[in-house]
């Protein structure tokens, strides 16, 4: 964990106790993190008495626009892969765990290009 910085997990487990009316000693100790800690990270972003995990990681989302597969570009990689073995139209309700988990294997033991 960061010694300075939440990361947006702690920052949601933080809203929720905090919700709950948990004490900062509490949330601390859930947290692995000081009393300090969690009580700046409460005064810097809980200005209107409640805190909101997501304003306070200010995370910014990024959606692919429809039918723009550039866009994706991992996740249609992995697609193609796993096309490789069950293709499109392909019934996933008749795969059965056997069959799911030799082809999750092969992706994941495949060779890889190494960067450098």
């Amino acid at each position: 964990m960061s010694c300075t910085h939440f990361s947006i997990i702690e920052r949601s487990k933080l809203e929720l106790l905090h919700s709950q009316g948990a004490e900062i000693r509490a949330i601390g100790r859930v947290l692995g993190r000081s009393t300090g800690a969690v009580s700046r990270e409460l005064k810097r972003n809980g200005s209107s008495g409640r805190y909101d995990a997501q304003e306070a990681q200010q995370a910014y989302v990024y959606f692919a626009d429809p039918y723009s597969s550039w866009q994706r570009g991992s996740k249609e990689n992995a697609n193609g892969w796993l096309r490789e073995f069950f293709p499109k139209g392909h019934d996933f309700a008749k795969v059965s765990d056997a069959e799911l988990q030799h082809a999750l294997h092969l992706i994941n033991n495949r060779p890889r290009k190494c960067l450098g």
